[in-house]
């Protein structure tokens, strides 16, 4: 006796990251019976290898609910991927004799890439991935442009618009050569009624790349000290610290001998105050030195005004 079931098998789809659910039936006798759902088609090994069972009914993925009115157990499996696809057997434990069971045949779709809004480069082609239904053979795949009441069929005109990929969830169309006329709302799919996507598409022209993109308001913009990468910002602020200099220069020079001169003329005036009530010669010596000092000022401040001049 060959170790398969069954004469009869339930076929189910749905798509990748998805989930499903999986109804299996029993008869009255079976209402209290362990209800198991195990992957594969042999039921020799069903019960050892289930995946999920009336005792332990939630695991990972998979989880197994009954309804004993209804008698009718279902497992719901999420986050589906393409490696789900393939045989099951949904299994009711019997005391005497073999266990009951029921086939189901799982097929996950590949999940289209479903872009909203997209934008391509003037000049250049751009794809856009259309959801396909899958279920009827005679389905056409539509490209339209417009409004969803008022849509331009755009699969006419083939030399622009391209049809590739075609699977059993999804196709692809290729633009070519985008237009600025080109942008715009696009609805594609394989069944106007059943399942179809809506894409905006903007073209951006090649200058637009190589201008200045704005700021947002939610952006920040923080300023950093110029570095040294840049000659002529190094050079510039390189002048600006030798005309500081250049104008700082002369007043120095002119407070030195300026102070100096002072001194000397406050530390003559001490001695020729002190001394000239007891000498007379003194007082006319100090006479003199006052007139020698205030010559030497005046051509010091000339000087100075002279080197001032030519700066």
């Amino acid at each position: 006796m060959s170790d398969r079931c069954c004469d009869t098998t339930n076929k189910i789809q749905s798509t990748e990251e998805g989930s499903v659910t999986i109804s299996c039936s029993y008869d009255s006798q079976s209402v209290n019976k362990l209800k198991f759902f195990c992957r594969g088609n042999r039921p020799s090994t069903c019960r050892q290898q289930a995946v999920i069972t009336s005792r332990n009914t939630q695991d990972g993925r998979f989880r197994l609910s009954d309804d004993r009115k209804s008698r009718i157990f279902t497992v719901t499996i999420s986050t589906l991927t393409l490696k789900d696809s393939g045989s099951y057997l949904c299994g009711v434990q019997r005391n005497s004799g073999f266990d009951v069971f029921s086939a189901v045949e799982l097929e996950v779709k590949e999940s289209c890439l479903q872009l909203y809004n997209i934008s391509g480069m003037e000049g250049r082609p751009v794809t856009l991935q259309c959801p396909n239904s899958g279920q009827h053979h005679d389905n056409k795949t539509f490209l339209c442009k417009g409004d969803q009441h008022n849509c331009t069929d755009m699969m006419e005109n083939q030399t622009k618009f391209k049809l590739l990929n075609v699977s059993s969830s999804c196709f692809s169309v290729i633009i070519s050569e985008l237009e600025a006329a080109d942008a715009g709302t696009y609805y594609c799919g394989s069944d106007s009624q059943l399942r179809f996507i809506k894409i905006q598409l903007a073209v951006v022209s090649p200058h637009q790349t190589s201008s200045v993109t704005p700021i947002s308001s939610a952006e920040q913009v923080t300023s950093q000290p110029p570095t040294s990468d840049n000659p002529g910002l190094t050079l510039f602020y390189l002048l600006r610290v030798v005309l500081f200099l250049l104008w700082i220069l002369p007043l120095v020079l002119m407070m030195i001998p300026k102070r100096k001169i002072k001194k000397e003329e406050i530390q003559m005036n001490v001695l020729i105050t002190a001394d000239a009530s007891k000498n007379p010669r003194i007082n006319n010596i100090g006479k003199k030195s006052r007139r020698q000092l205030n010559i030497r000022m005046t051509e010091s401040r000339a000087t100075m005004k002279l080197l001032i001049l030519n700066k």
